[in-house]
């Protein structure tokens, strides 16, 4: 909680601002949203629910993803400048010249500095659609790769609204105070992840990860 902490210090007012919402995100099993936008995205196996305390156990399989790291004192500037990079990828940048479809959801691995002047790295992805697995385009932009997704099991808390990195730090100490010591998980980083589009105004949906210690 120490590490979140530093890094809530050093989050930046915005005008913008998430609400504490929860709302039922699943049809027939999906992420509302995924359906809802037609976007493809990793799939899950729900593994229990706490509404009282607002968050839900997830286990994921195997999975490809293309990211690319920022250095940085800011989730907000890192994950954009990020986004126009995997957004270029997906755009033709890649050794086979083509285009791939969006996914979702955004997803960043926060890896917060271990004091208040310390720079955090930002691990920005995109999900890798199924259909591209077996051949998947190579990135050739400046640091953007290919990897494999953790298989295993997540915390998640999901919350609405136009997110900024204040909102997101503010719901993974949230979720870490929920967590309590119903489980072990690792505390040296954390997931942040957007599922819609910055034009779309309503029924928005973030959430903040943690990997849980099997």
């Amino acid at each position: 909680m120490k590490a979140i902490a530093a890094v809530a210090a050093l989050a930046f007012l915005a005008t913008c601002h998430a609400t504490a919402l929860r709302f039922n995100h699943r049809l027939d099993g999906e992420i509302k949203q995924c359906k809802d936008q037609n976007l493809e995205c990793p799939a899950f196996e729900l593994v229990s629910e706490n509404n009282e305390k607002g968050y839900e156990v997830r286990k994921y399989a195997a999975s490809k993803w293309v990211s690319v790291m920022k250095s940085g004192m800011d989730l907000d500037a890192a994950t954009s400048e990020n986004f126009m990079k995997l957004f270029e990828y997906i755009s033709g940048q890649n050794d086979q010249g083509v285009k791939i479809a969006m996914t979702a959801p955004v997803k960043t691995k926060v890896e917060p500095g271990v004091g208040p002047n310390c720079e955090s790295n930002f691990t920005t992805s995109f999900f890798v659609p199924k259909s591209k697995w077996e051949n998947t385009p190579v990135p050739t932009g400046d640091g953007v790769y290919l990897e494999e997704g953790p298989v295993g099991t997540l915390i998640v808390r999901a919350f609405g609204g136009y997110a900024n990195s204040k909102d997101f730090i503010r719901e993974a100490m949230a979720l870490e105070e929920a967590i309590g010591d119903s489980y072990k998980f690792v505390r040296e980083y954390y997931y942040t992840a957007g599922y819609d589009s910055p034009y779309k105004f309503w029924d928005r949906r973030n959430e903040v990860a943690f990997v849980l210690l099997e």
